[in-house]
């Protein structure tokens, strides 16, 4: 067994450094995606909640790219993968997921809100 962590990643097919890269760009160009949607729909219905979210998936978006590139395109050959760094970028990734569903949630239930009360209005 090769004693560096370099070799042994690339001796072990069963990694396939090469489909971590690609889910990787996948994970990020659906978030990148979603975000956008939410940008569309926040303008087309004048929501700020979805504007405002929208947004700060974006900025959050930009955190994880610039941590990838810096990490030479989504290569591990340089830090483990539990080092601090790729924690924060999964706890960023999670997070960007978890706060789309909530705005678009909470987007539905302001939708259904503000349609219920101007029923009773009228």
């Amino acid at each position: 067994m090769p004693s560096s962590r370099i070799a042994r990643r690339h001796d072990d097919p069963g990694l396939q450094p090469e489909r971590t890269s690609l889910s990787w760009y996948r994970t990020l160009f659906l978030i990148v995606g979603v975000s956008m949607l939410f940008l569309r729909l926040g303008f087309v219905k004048n929501d700020l909640i979805l504007v405002a979210g929208s947004i700060i998936l974006l900025l959050c978006n930009i955190g994880v790219c610039i941590y990838a590139y810096q990490r030479n395109l989504f290569d591990v050959k340089s830090t483990v993968l539990t080092s601090y760094g790729s924690v924060i970028v999964k706890k960023m990734i999670c997070f960007a997921i978890i706060f789309s569903a909530l705005v678009f949630a909470l987007s539905i239930i302001m939708s259904s809100y503000n349609r219920i009360f101007e029923s009773y209005l009228i």
